[in-house]
């Protein structure tokens, strides 16, 4: 049985409890029953949400309770004369709250950080999530999802509590960190490809919080703090490469140190220090590149090599290819990107490749699988030889 009796997913799978609680919401607002998710901090509960509004077309509003007062969520309180001459307490609600004219008839309430605020706070929550649906004098519109996000009892950070009854209002799920769904989601996002060959290589260093082991002010890796370190890696490559100049170890290690933890951040540097495999990507994509040079690279510099084949591979698709097409020079590039990886001198590692190659084309690579040309070319017939161990990248 999972911790607090909730069963177990990962983000995407969240994401899609919440997508169908929506929906389900926006067919029949008397089903609109609110989501939540609980997870050890980092991870990603929070993000993407917003994202999931954008593409059902409805409102967005987040609320971080740990830096929300209860008169900034109930109101502030006056006095208000009745008829009758006598006098009753009213709230005037603020801002933060979805307002059916400013936000939308119908959209996504986020309480974050449910499990760290005050009691009272949460109680307040919970008057959102009742029946009524009311707080003092505000009404949440009909068509709004509330979706509450917080840690677990095990999962450290601030958790102040989490009363059964607040949970049995909600349809609730434990959310976990899952690194072969967040690297599709960072090729996707261009985190930066020296990273996620670290990470492929060593998955410890994925996710490195341990509540049993971790003090409480330690700093350790996450998925948010990769991806943060990937914005400043990028950043700097940017600026070193504009300037002709290399980024040395100590500037490397204090930038990964600052974001994953000393430990993690020492190993990420070393790592980083066989970047340069002096074979130019340029080269890979006119087809320039033999076998025999992959496999003189040192392991850690052929996985970054691989890595920024598929960043590279993904960001020329995206200009080549502006639609969902597949133009003739995206034709070109994905055979190219395919050469590259059967030239990699394990088979699991052409497995991989392929399939991040097709994460990084947005999944247009299909559409070159599919042309004639290709199923007849030498590439095709190799690419057909693997196909069951490539079935995701078909599917």
């Amino acid at each position: 049985m999972g911790e607090m009796n909730l069963k177990e997913v990962n983000i995407p799978k969240f994401h899609s409890m919440v997508k169908f609680a929506m929906k389900m919401g926006m067919n029949d607002p008397s089903t609109m029953r609110p989501v939540l998710g609980l997870g050890a901090p980092g991870i990603g509960k929070t993000e993407g949400i917003a994202q999931l509004a954008s593409e059902l077309g409805v409102g967005y509003k987040e609320i971080r309770l740990v830096n929300t007062s209860e008169a900034e969520l109930i109101g502030i309180p006056y006095q208000k004369e009745l008829a009758n001459g006598s006098m009753v307490t009213e709230y005037a609600p603020l801002q933060i709250l979805p307002i059916e004219e400013r936000d939308g008839e119908q959209g996504i309430l986020v309480l974050d950080e449910i499990t760290s605020c005050s009691k009272s706070l949460r109680t307040a929550c919970f008057q959102l999530t009742d029946g009524q649906r009311k707080l003092g004098n505000y009404q949440l519109p009909k068509g709004w999802l509330v979706v509450a996000l917080g840690n677990g009892i095990s999962d450290g950070g601030n958790f102040v509590g989490l009363e059964q009854a607040f949970i049995n209002r909600f349809r609730a799920l434990r959310v976990k960190a899952d690194y072969d769904v967040w690297k599709k989601w960072a090729i996707a996002k261009e985190v930066n490809g020296n990273i996620v060959a670290f990470l492929n290589m060593n998955r410890d260093a994925f996710m490195t919080f341990n509540p049993d082991t971790c003090d409480e002010s330690e700093q350790f890796a996450s998925p948010r703090s990769w991806k943060s370190f990937s914005d400043m890696l990028n950043f700097a490559e940017k600026e070193a490469s504009e300037s002709s100049t290399e980024l040395d170890e100590e500037t490397i290690d204090i930038y990964a140190c600052s974001t994953v933890g000393e430990n993690i951040g020492h190993r990420f540097s070393a790592f980083y220090k066989y970047h340069n495999s002096d074979i130019n990507l340029d080269d890979i994509f006119n087809d320039k590149v033999t076998a025999d040079q992959l496999e003189k690279l040192r392991l850690e510099s052929l996985n970054m090599l691989q890595q920024n084949v598929v960043r590279e591979y993904g960001r020329r698709m995206k200009e080549a290819c502006p639609d969902k097409g597949v133009t003739e020079e995206g034709y070109k590039l994905t055979c190219s990107a395919m050469r590259f990886a059967f030239m990699c001198p394990t088979q699991d590692m052409r497995v991989f490749t392929l399939r991040d190659l097709q994460v990084a084309s947005g999944n247009r690579m299909n559409q070159v699988f599919m042309q004639t040309r290709f199923i007849e070319s030498e590439l095709g017939k190799r690419f057909d030889e693997m196909v069951d161990q490539l079935s995701d990248v078909l599917s």
